[in-house]
């Protein structure tokens, strides 16, 4: 039991330490009819993704920016981009599972923006609506994602394992799928 112990928390120390090295990617696109509002991340050859963060965000009212964008030459990055004192949702729970599982696992994927009403913001100070959708995302070697893989044992035991593991480290949570 002891040796399996050790060969468990090597497994862990090696994961734990691929992860500490890791660089928070951020995708962010509008709300619109034109061809780019989707959400388009994507990461190298040989990394797969692992979204930590899904949201919709509104602009401040004295910001200009448009709930949808209509216009192909319409200027709207600063529209579409991040700012900490834009109104933010949250997609959590099971409700938004699909939009994880889409790009979870995946070198790229696209998600179309969609749009929350902003009700839990103050009304009077942000849109009536999201205006853009940001997705956070580490690209994760396709070798780091099992570094236990390749471990020989002289017993042979199975371990009941869940696809997807969390892992808290530096008070964020990472969703790592391990690759049988």
């Amino acid at each position: 039991m002891s040796k399996l112990c050790v060969v468990v928390c090597g497994c862990l120390f090696l994961l734990l330490k691929g992860i500490s090295t890791l660089e928070l990617n951020s995708y962010s696109a509008c709300y619109g009819i034109l061809h780019e509002n989707f959400l388009k991340p994507s990461c190298s050859t040989g990394e797969k993704m692992a979204v930590v963060g899904l949201s919709s965000l509104a602009k401040e009212i004295s910001t200009s920016c448009p709930i949808q964008i209509v216009a192909v030459n319409a200027s709207t990055d600063r529209c579409c981009e991040y700012n900490p004192i834009d109104c933010i949702i949250r997609y959590e729970g099971s409700t938004y599972r699909a939009y994880y599982q889409k790009c979870n696992g995946n070198t790229e994927c696209s998600i179309q923006v969609s749009w929350v009403p902003t009700t839990t913001c103050n009304q009077t100070v942000y849109l009536a609506r999201t205006n853009y959708m940001k997705m956070d995302y580490y690209c994760i070697s396709n070798q780091g994602l099992n570094p236990c893989s390749s471990l020989n044992t002289k017993r042979q035991q199975s371990f009941p394992v869940e696809p997807w593991i969390p892992f808290i480290l530096s008070n964020r949570i990472f969703i790592l799928h391990m690759l049988n």
